[in-house]
């Protein structure tokens, strides 16, 4: 017959591998509990009552720079009628943008006198972005239309001024290269606006672009 003590030790070593078991699963739901209350805080602060408040928490978010945070903090403050946290969604998007892919609207629609000219621009007008100044809000671009790498004839700036993205940049159009101008205002959550290349008569002088924030 096993004695006490035996039964004793046995009795310990079960509870033991029990507790050990089951202490990832408890300290899994305990960091996803502890995560999802850093979230819900997260539209809490940007949907504070108080305008100031809730500039303030987004302007830490954005320094912070946990990723789904401002993902979270952008679509929340896309849906509060606030220019100012417009603005930070704005910046905070292009603080997390390699790339701004502007895609042309109503391609079928433009008059065909511009179609070779709309050829060597193509459907979609892409630019490499970098270097954001957050208070500012300029920040450099690289137009990349018909280019698979960067050139530095081709190379720009952008600023956000208030709801408004404004890239100025020279952009590879066929065999030349001319000095383009985009502006894109930011509503329901999507940059619209236009795309010219001053002068240069193969394209319309303003051509639809726009770009959804993700």
């Amino acid at each position: 017959m096993e004695s006490r003590t035996a039964t004793l030790r046995r009795a310990a070593a079960t509870a033991i591998l029990i507790v050990l078991l089951g202490f990832p699963y408890a300290l899994a739901a305990q960091t996803t509990s502890d995560r999802r209350a850093e979230l819900e805080a997260v539209i809490a602060g940007v949907s504070d009552p108080d305008p100031l408040a809730r500039v303030a928490f987004y302007e830490n978010l954005i320094a912070e720079g946990d990723q789904m945070k401002l993902r979270i903090a952008r679509k929340t403050a896309l849906s509060i009628d606030d220019p100012n946290l417009h603005m930070l969604a704005l910046k905070s998007f292009i603080a997390q943008s390699t790339n701004l892919d502007f895609e042309v609207k109503g391609a079928e629609d433009i008059d065909k006198n511009f179609e070779r000219g709309m050829e060597s621009l193509g459907l979609i007008i892409p630019f490499i972005v970098s270097n954001l100044n957050i208070k500012t809000g300029t920040f450099d671009v690289a137009a990349m239309s018909n280019q698979t790498r960067v050139d530095d004839r081709t190379l720009g700036t952008g600023a956000i001024a208030g709801s408004e993205v404004r890239i100025a940049s020279n952009v590879y159009l066929g065999t030349q290269i001319k000095r383009c101008n985009l502006r894109a205002s930011l509503a329901d959550g999507v940059l619209d606006g236009y795309f010219s290349c001053p002068g240069w008569g193969r394209l319309p002088p303003k051509i639809p672009v726009q770009l959804a924030l993700p």
